[in-house]
């Protein structure tokens, strides 16, 4: 893919930083000439190399000089603590580490990494050590040749970890490849179009967005993390003609105090994805950019993309749309039947953007995958007559009251729409496995205070007697994975189940 686009267009931008900038032809140079660099320290053909570097063209050259030798990336999420990354070593025993230097000290205190070899990216290189630096610039941009396969094994992507401990997503170069011919196809990516990427690398979000943009021939502009303002000037200056970003993030954009004094009239494709999009926020994004597509993707770490919602926005808003091209996909029950339309299953994947599994772990394998090729998402969803598909939670996430089962993704979205309410979570007490009653936790916008008549007035006429939050505790932010999914675990629960609620609706005789 890189290869191609050097010899076709080698004089065209590819990719844009704060500090410099690369035409595909130097960056194909760079990728060349580090892949002879990790050859020379003896890194061959399935070796793992561990990855902590921001979003940047170094992350982009390392991630392709390591595909190009057969080489197992696996980037790390840089926002872990020392002692997370020393799990993750001791899981996927990496031959090399490629490290940038703002997490020196990080790495450098973590006793299990000091008898690997770490290559450092940026300035003030440890004294005697391995430089990125100089490893490009002494070494052959003669192409590397490697008899790299479909079904070799090109990353291992540890999962954002909402329910539990991370778990090592096993991606092929095959699976990659089908991820951004299906994306590129989907989203109508064109060479030469000015898309804006914004970090971070180490999640299935460089594999299904940016790397389809790189392989439809276009300028990408890499920011290290989401700032409002800097976007929305980003987007006039350089004329932006695509971005995506997670849904909570489009929502922070558009209400931007300063969003009006920019020209925003280039931008034409929208994405957005991660989790669910409200359909009231398609609806503010469609006004917000008249003349902008809007697309939304629903994907997964082991099954690459699943579905999009292109042009229906308008008749389907809920819904995520349609199963991605080349992809087959059923809704089953407990007994692993189709249902009917209409009714809520778990949403199972068969393709080839679809991992073969998890690394050292053939139990969580064989519960998803099992023997038959389908991947069991974890997502209850249904499907309505013409075939568009509707998240309706995560079947772990599913709270049992009684003979009753409540989705929390309902509430929570009925919650947020509140005007006064950024975001809620919402789960059981004692236990969402065994609950008496719904608690939820809301993030009051601007700290506005929000009387308890006000939010049980608002869901009086929307939901059930059961559903409704009996108890509302108000929270400042809550905690969230690098991919900005609310991070959902029994700890919370309990911390806030200790507190005195903030707002009592319903007193619950388990309080008494």
């Amino acid at each position: 893919m890189l290869r191609y686009n050097a010899y076709s267009f080698p004089n065209q931008i590819a990719l844009l930083e704060q500090e410099r900038n690369v035409t595909y032809g130097q960056l194909n140079y760079e990728v060349n000439s580090f892949a002879s660099g990790l050859q020379a320290l003896n890194i061959k053909k399935g070796d793992h190399i561990a990855c902590i570097l921001r979003n940047s063209i170094v992350f982009v050259a390392v991630y392709f000089a390591a595909a190009k030798i057969g080489a197992v990336l696996v980037p790390f999420n840089y926002f872990l603590k020392p002692t997370e990354w020393e799990n993750l070593v001791g899981h996927c025993n990496p031959k090399l580490i490629i490290c940038d230097t703002f997490f020196t000290d990080s790495l450098m205190s973590i006793e299990s990494t000091r008898q690997i070899p770490v290559i450092w990216a940026g300035e003030n290189t440890p004294h005697g050590a391995f430089s990125y630096e100089e490893i490009i610039n002494n070494r052959s941009k003669l192409e590397v040749h490697s008899p790299v396969k479909g079904k070799d094994v090109c990353n291992i992507i540890y999962t954002s970890g909402t329910t539990g401990s991370p778990k090592g997503v096993i991606r092929t170069h095959s699976n990659n490849l089908w991820a951004n011919i299906q994306m590129a196809h989907f989203s109508q990516y064109q060479r030469g179009e000015i898309n804006l990427f914004i970090g971070p690398p180490f999640t299935m979000r460089f594999i299904n967005i940016f790397s389809p943009a790189m392989f439809s021939g276009a300028e990408i502009i890499l920011m290290e993390e989401f700032d409002p303002e800097i976007v929305i000037r980003t987007i006039e200056e350089k004329k932006v003609n695509r971005l995506f970003l997670p849904p909570a993030y489009w929502e922070d954009l558009i209400n931007h105090e300063r969003f009006n004094s920019y020209d925003k009239s280039n931008l034409k494709y929208i994405i957005t994805g991660t989790y669910t999009t409200p359909a009231e926020l398609k609806q503010n994004l469609q006004e917000a950019f008249p003349s902008a597509s809007i697309f939304e993707i629903w994907g997964a770490t082991e099954g690459g993309l699943i579905g999009s919602c292109p042009e229906d926005i308008k008749r389907k808003p809920a819904s995520i749309g349609l199963p991605m091209a080349f992809n087959d996909v059923k809704i089953l029950d407990e007994r692993l039947q189709e249902v009917p339309h209409d009714k809520i299953g778990e949403l199972a994947i068969r393709g080839p953007s679809v991992s073969d599994g998890y690394y050292k772990n053939t139990k969580t394998t064989g519960e998803s995958l099992g023997k038959s090729g389908w991947f069991m998402t974890g997502d209850l969803a249904r499907a309505d007559k013409d075939g568009y598909l509707y998240i309706v939670d995560r079947k772990s996430e599913v709270i049992n009251i009684g003979n009753f089962k409540i989705y929390p993704g309902e509430i929570q979205h009925l919650l947020n729409y509140h005007p006064k309410v950024m975001e809620s979570l919402i789960f059981g007490l004692p236990s969402s496995s065994n609950a008496k009653f719904i608690a939820a936790a809301i993030v009051p916008r601007n700290g506005i205070h929000i009387p308890a008549d006000e939010i049980n007035n608002y869901i009086n006429g929307y939901i059930a007697n059961y559903k409704k939050p009996k108890v509302i505790y108000f929270v400042d932010e809550l905690p969230k994975t690098a991919t900005d999914k609310i991070i959902r675990c029994k700890e919370i629960h309990n911390s806030l189940a200790l507190r005195k609620p903030d707002l009592v609706l319903e007193y619950p005789r388990e309080l008494v």
